[in-house]
């Protein structure tokens, strides 16, 4: 089982299911087994800044993949 996340970007105002969100970047976890083809969405966090994100996935022990860095 491999563990991940991927950090994205909001757009400047973009809503999420039509709410503000608590940060413009969005970590989302992701889980990889060897008997699944296609990785299953654990979880998903808005943090105000790049480097809270990254300091969030280090906390979880998380690898990032497809990372946005501005």
């Amino acid at each position: 089982m491999a563990r991940y996340c991927t950090i994205t970007k909001l757009e400047d105002g973009e809503k999420v299911l039509g709410s503000n969100t608590a940060g413009p970047y969005h970590l989302q976890e992701w889980v990889s087994r060897e008997f699944i083809r296609s990785p299953e969405l654990q979880s998903g966090t808005f943090l105000k800044s790049y480097e809270q994100a990254v300091n969030y996935a280090k906390a979880m022990k998380l690898e990032i993949r497809d990372e946005f860095d501005d």
